[in-house]
């Protein structure tokens, strides 16, 4: 028997899986990228063609904790739905706006044809390429790019009317029937500073029609232009943004994604812009699955980490993490369900955990708490991510305090901790890095 867990689904076929099987440590991410491809596992006969050979799923268990890797990248591609949102204002002139369009161009080549998409470029004004998704054939991709080539940035930055309008789009698109039921709708917004300028608020919330409402410049707070986009965007789209340069409220776009299922990454303008916009692209490029649950039926099983994720891409890695009662539990059941583009699947693991200390003795390296670092690892970070949604700042204070308790209990760094350097002597002490002071949320730390 093999020593890792390990599922896989093939290409464009129901699989439905279920192992029973012994487990040891894998001691560092480094050991999954080394693992053989052609590891042998028993099987019955009749299923030996619908499984791809690649690794997908490993379950690691010890020591009353589990993490559960995934990362299947043998399926067919879903056809996605994008809006690049790109900021033009005068803040991008220059060189930051030449790699800005070099890089849009290499991303739309590499749209695939079942894919749809339009570009929305705003500065004070709101423009689009097409007010309506269009299929990514070489002819509209070219004529695309011919529109990217003649941008001239000015003006101020208005990002409240520029993300409603891409809201629309889709949300018209959608509502009208006009889209793939198993496609991914995605919006990409790429901005380097912060809204200057507004003139207008969309409603269509419940009609395929738009009217626009004056705000007396309510658009330029964050937490109303968060607040619109939240209210307005349907649950099948995912918002990313790219925030450039230094200048960029980056907290704010970090809010605007997490809050709607997408992500947010620092493009950092001492650096080569082009390659970092192509580098995120290809993070989203490959949507393999949608609605991806992962379950762990058993009630001994707790405080598991995030366990459903909207859209699985390919190339990245799901990991999932939580704790279990060795006194009740001798094996941990999962079961994870995915939407691909072709069917629905089902995939089952039952891992029984063994005997590590013969394992563990042989490595020098061995860390017999990997599984509970990695677990406070992702619960810090999953607490990091509630804290910028907290509504009030009770809810703030009372999350950061966990954090806090975390990452002393399991000597992580977090943005809120200190990183103190202390010789070998102990008589020394250094202030490496210090996270900064929010007084309006945070002020009961001291009492800590």
């Amino acid at each position: 028997m093999d020593p890792h867990s390990r599922g896989c689904w093939g290409t464009g076929r129901k699989i439905w899986r279920r192992m029973h099987v012994k487990l040891h440590l894998l001691l560092t991410l480094a050991h999954l990228s080394s693992l053989s491809p052609q590891v042998p596992i028993s099987r019955p006969s009749k299923l030996e063609s619908l499984f791809d050979s690649q690794i997908c799923s490993i379950f690691q268990v010890f020591n009353g904790y589990f993490v559960h890797f995934f990362a299947p990248d043998n399926l067919d591609p879903i056809p996605k739905n994008i809006l690049f949102v790109i900021d033009v204002s005068g803040s991008m002139w220059g060189v930051k706006m030449k790699q800005t369009v070099e890089a849009m161009k290499t991303i739309l080549d590499d749209l695939r044809a079942e894919d749809h998409f339009s570009v929305i470029d705003f500065n004070h004004n709101v423009r689009t390429w097409r007010n309506d998704l269009i299929s990514a054939t070489k002819t509209q991709v070219a004529d695309a790019k011919r529109y990217i080539e003649k941008i001239q940035p000015s003006g101020g930055t208005n990002i409240n009317e520029a993300l409603l309008r891409a809201i629309f789009i889709l949300n018209e698109a959608n509502n009208l029937g006009l889209l793939d039921p198993n496609s991914v709708s995605l919006i990409i917004l790429v901005s380097d500073g912060d809204p200057t300028v507004g003139k207008c608020h969309f409603n269509f919330l419940t009609t395929n029609t738009f009217t626009l409402v004056p705000w007396n410049g309510g658009e330029l707070k964050l937490s109303k232009i968060q607040k619109n986009v939240k209210e307005n965007i349907q649950d099948n789209i995912s918002l990313f943004s790219l925030g450039m340069g230094f200048d960029v409220d980056y907290d704010f776009l970090k809010r605007l994604s997490n809050e709607n299922r997408g992500i947010a990454q620092r493009i950092y303008g001492n650096q080569d812009t082009t390659s970092q916009l192509r580098k995120f692209y290809n993070q989203v490029s490959t949507p393999l699955l949608r609605n991806v649950q992962f379950n762990y039926p058993q009630t001994a099983v707790t405080d598991v980490t995030q366990n459903s994720f909207h859209n699985y891409f390919g190339g990245s890695e799901i990991v999932v993490a939580g704790k279990f009662d060795p006194a009740k539990l001798d094996q941990i059941q999962s079961i994870v369900t995915a939407t691909s583009a072709n069917t629905e699947l089902v995939l089952e693991t039952l891992a029984q955990m063994d005997d590590l200390q013969d394992f563990l003795s042989k490595d020098k390296h061995a860390d017999p708490d990997f599984t509970k670092k990695l677990w406070a690892y992702l619960t810090i970070n999953q607490l990091l991510a509630e804290r910028s949604l907290a509504p009030t700042a009770a809810a703030k204070r009372k999350i950061t305090r966990s954090i806090l308790q975390m990452s002393l209990d399991h000597h992580i760094v977090t943005p809120l901790t200190s990183l103190v350097i202390e010789n070998e002597a102990g008589d020394e002490r250094m202030l490496a890095d210090a996270p900064p002071q929010d007084p309006s949320c945070c002020s009961g730390l001291k009492e800590l």
